[in-house]
């Protein structure tokens, strides 16, 4: 059996934009790695010509419930000098085989601010999405790099359940 999802690696453009955008956005503001990976085995693992430039700042909450946050959940930024330009969007939709990142926020419109401070864009919503025994407020939003985020409006208890807290 495999474990719960570690983290999310995005290929971003630019570290120093992608950063605050996640750190505002979804207050992860706890650091696992801040490396540059260069002269690791990364390029090969990414199909790259060897010694690509490549940083990575892996990001995560710093405290859940006062507690220091599991490292799980996380999402890594990596910065590729020489990656090939993403997919084109499409305006206003999504695209078959795109992921969509999910993620519980506290205050919706204070997120859907933040990104949008942050070089991101709101693609829908917010919107009362209904399902028997739930009911949340939730947008989709797109970072910098038109990677597409799911958030939905719940308070720490809902997001970190007992059986979810590390």
């Amino acid at each position: 059996m495999a474990s719960p999802l570690i983290r999310t690696a995005l290929m971003v453009r630019d570290l120093a934009r992608s950063r605050p955008f996640y750190e505002a956005v979804l207050e992860l503001r706890g650091l696992y790695l801040d490396a540059d990976l260069t002269h690791t085995v990364s390029w090969k693992l990414l199909g790259l010509p060897p010694e690509t430039p490549t940083r990575a700042v892996i990001l995560k909450p710093a405290q859940i419930d006062g507690r220091a946050a599991p490292d799980f959940g996380m999402v890594g930024l990596f910065e590729v000098a020489t990656a090939a330009p993403p997919c084109p969007l499409l305006p206003g939709t999504v695209r078959f085989g795109e992921p969509i990142l999910v993620f519980y926020v506290p205050d919706l419109a204070a997120a859907l601010r933040a990104a949008v401070a942050h070089g991101g864009s709101i693609l829908s919503g917010p919107e009362q999405f209904s399902i028997p025994g739930v009911t949340a407020s939730e947008a989709i939003i797109r970072d910098p790099d038109g990677v597409a985020l799911n958030l939905v409006e719940a308070g720490e208890a809902t997001a970190w359940m007992t059986t979810q807290r590390g």
